[in-house]
């Protein structure tokens, strides 16, 4: 790294926004029973079908945010203010219109969604047509919240950025189950969302003159909005691809075998992505930083804080897949009773190898489009979607549940393989070295681990229950690998590095 204070920044963005994204996990597990049961089934199914609607509207963004995260950071990092502020005025102006588009097409489409697409109950229609009308205006509100929000993320300010997303998903959550507490329907906890819509674009754009105050006056620069649309163009590539490469098995299992073998696969695949948060928190710093970098010229620098990433990466992910391998099936038949386990413990398995796979892909995928080509992700996406279909109808043919696994897998690997070639040849990466950076700690993480789960289960009586098992054989497993991890797994730099960020002064 260029400096230990731009370490510490980026190690603190990291820890914030890991923190962040359990904040919401754990806010989401506590709520969402009472949320469903207040509302009921109906109204809950309505409330998720608007927002799968609105998801999906997104890719209207154009890339937009990306990139002008992307350029914002470039520029600032030359001092180049003047052209900060024709980004950010440029990207405003255009999510103005953009959202306003997409508003309009909402709005059209709700007497089709209400009474010909979706089977709702007549007595939820009325509310449904008001609810996706509110849903229209929160989602102009969500695009002209994208604009202001792009200075924090561009400056590495991810403090202040996951300090909105928690106080903003805190007073959303907690006014739905206010409303709901107090009798209200699910019209008035869409209109409390979007209240608070409105109040984020307020902090939002107070945050963002904070930071930078130099705003002047609204301007529309063609040549600025074409260079974001350039970039944006490919980052709208992939988020069209990228649902469908994700959800492309679920599919072919409802329609191949049923809805039941849907839900043995969902299930320890929603588990094992859970991993991503890991990966989440890393890529989110990442690109401003490696944007920011590459606009100064600091070329080797971004190298070496992708090897460094991808090694820190796989290590933590390593002990999480290795319980789900070795102790998949104690833990759906604790989770999800016997039946369950005997029919996903072999996706369960697949699925953990195949996210860590996919997750030391995350950094490098971060690194190409940071350095200006997301082209190359998005024809990749495009490529994989080729490969991908004809194999994932083949293998759920043959092997069921476990054969959707294994074609994400094989999915992943691919994904992997082409990211890593592309950043090879574009970086000259010396892939040697980064092998062996993750290989020697790994493999003595994984043989220890060996040892202990070979003497555990020679120890372990036959009748013990799943439950006993996880707690007595797998903690003291987990507990062990991870003291290895910290032991072994980190480098003397980065320890420091950490202790400093968490604000503790420590040697090693």
């Amino acid at each position: 790294m260029t400096s230990p204070s731009l370490g510490i920044r980026f190690v603190r963005n990291v820890l914030w926004n890991f923190g962040g994204q359990l904040w919401s996990l754990g806010l989401a597990f506590f709520t969402t029973p009472y949320i469903v049961h207040r509302l009921g089934t109906d109204a809950y199914g309505l409330l998720m079908t608007v927002g799968i609607m609105t998801s999906y509207l997104w890719f209207m963004d154009l890339g937009l945010g990306g990139a002008s995260v992307k350029y914002i950071a470039e520029h600032a990092a030359r001092n180049e203010w003047d052209e900060v502020r024709r980004i950010l005025w440029s990207s405003w102006i255009a999510y103005l219109f953009l959202g306003a588009l997409a508003a309009t097409v909402l709005v059209l489409i709700t007497p089709l969604a209400v009474y010909r697409w979706f089977r709702i109950p007549p007595e939820l229609q009325e509310s449904a047509v008001a609810v996706f009308h509110l849903s229209a205006l929160g989602f102009l509100v969500g695009m002209l919240n994208n604009a202001p929000a792009a200075i924090p993320r561009a400056l590495q300010r991810f403090d202040i950025v996951n300090r909105i997303s928690i106080l903003i998903g805190t007073l959303q959550t907690l006014l739905a189950v206010g409303l709901l507490a107090l009798g209200y329907s699910v019209r008035a906890v869409v209109a409390g969302n979007l209240a608070v819509a409105v109040l984020s674009l307020g902090i939002h754009v107070g945050v963002a003159r904070r930071l930078f105050p130099q705003w002047g006056r609204p301007r529309l620069e063609a040549g600025i909005l074409r260079r974001l649309i350039r970039f944006g163009g490919w980052l709208t590539v992939s988020s069209l691809a990228g649902p469908i490469l994700v959800h492309l098995e679920k599919i072919i299992l409802a329609h191949q075998i049923s809805t039941a073998a849907v839900a043995y696969y969902t299930v320890p695949y929603s588990l094992v992505s859970r991993f991503w948060i890991l990966s989440g928190a890393f890529s989110g710093a990442l690109f401003p930083l490696f944007s920011s970098l590459h606009g100064s010229g600091f070329h080797t620098t971004v190298v070496d804080l992708n090897a460094r990433v991808t090694r820190i990466v796989a290590l933590l992910l390593l002990p999480l897949v290795i319980f789900c391998v070795v102790f998949g099936r104690d833990f759906l038949e604790f989770w999800m009773g016997p039946d369950f386990a005997a029919r996903s413990t072999g996706a369960l398995q697949i699925l953990a190898i195949a996210m860590l796979v996919n997750a030391i892909a995350w950094s490098p995928y971060v690194m190409l489009q940071a350095s200006g080509r997301p082209d190359l992700t998005a024809k990749f996406h495009l490529a994989e979607l080729v490969v991908h279909l004809p194999l994932t109808l083949v293998f759920v043919r043959l092997w069921g549940v476990t054969g959707a696994a294994l074609a994400w897998f094989f999915r992943v690997a691919l994904d992997t393989s082409l990211i890593y070639g592309a950043a090879i040849r574009l970086y000259r990466l010396d892939w040697r070295s980064w092998v062996r950076a993750i290989a020697a700690p790994a493999t003595g993480i994984m043989v220890a681990t060996g040892v202990i789960l070979g003497l555990s289960r020679e120890l372990v009586p036959a009748d013990w229950s799943s439950v006993r098992t996880l707690i007595i054989v797998g903690g003291s497993t987990m507990l062990i690998t991870g003291i290895s991890l910290w032991r072994w797994g980190l480098r003397r730099g980065e320890y420091r590095l950490l202790l400093q960020a968490l604000g503790v002064r420590g040697e090693r």
